[in-house]
């Protein structure tokens, strides 16, 4: 399904296919945009490795590397001159392990996360210009405008978004249309099929590990 389809369907569900529109396709395309967004934000988001936004350039003589906003998580860091996995650490990390930031330049060999608002800091200042590769969960690329656009979720979702878009629509402050009651039960809905998406793409997406039991 598209923007627009999904669009359709939205009015189909609220009866309003009908000009004049309780809810205009600017109102719609927003509402549709924050609930792939929202899916995103509940569910870890879309895995990526292959997009723009997963390189970062490694600048000789500076520490820090500004990252996208739509990266929500990263898993995998690599160093492209020889493909080798950086080490990650949490800001919280760096004081157990007895890590210092300092100013030394050498190889980048560990990346540092939550230092700043979407960037990293790369535990040594980097020698030489080098690109890194990252492997993320993030938002949608694109926004959800009144243009046709392609929704980057599984297919399986999508009626699943129409759910936050009513939420939405119903705690509009409008003669017409407001209904906290019915407002406050999508969102309950949406929240509730979420959390079982997220559940089973944490399945998905782990590790099958193989458990060993000794002899008798």
């Amino acid at each position: 399904m598209d923007s627009y389809g999904l669009r359709d369907a939205f009015r189909a569900d609220v009866d309003d296919s009908v000009a004049p529109y309780l809810w205009s396709d600017d109102l719609i395309a927003l509402y549709a945009d924050d609930a792939q967004k929202k899916f995103c934000r509940l569910t870890n988001g879309i895995a990526d490795s292959s997009s723009d936004l997963c390189s970062v350039d490694i600048e000789a003589g500076e520490p820090v590397a500004a990252i996208d906003k739509r990266i929500l998580k990263i898993r995998r860091v690599q160093r492209d001159s020889d493909g080798r996995p950086l080490d990650i650490y949490n800001l919280e990390d760096l004081d157990l392990r007895g890590i210092r930031l300092t100013t030394q330049k050498g190889p980048v060999r560990a990346v540092v996360l939550g230092m700043e608002e979407h960037s990293v800091r790369w535990l040594d200042v980097p020698l030489l210009n080098d690109t890194a590769t990252l492997a993320v969960y993030r938002l949608p690329l694109r926004d959800i405008t009144t243009t046709k656009t392609q929704l980057e979720i599984d297919s399986q979702h999508h009626v699943a978004l129409l759910l936050w878009m009513k939420h939405l629509a119903y705690a509009r402050q409008d003669a017409d249309t407001h209904n906290e009651q019915l407002s406050q039960r999508y969102e309950a809905e949406f929240r509730a099929y979420c959390s079982e998406a997220k559940a089973e793409q944490d399945r998905a997406r782990s590790k099958v590990r193989v458990v060993a039991y000794g002899g008798i």
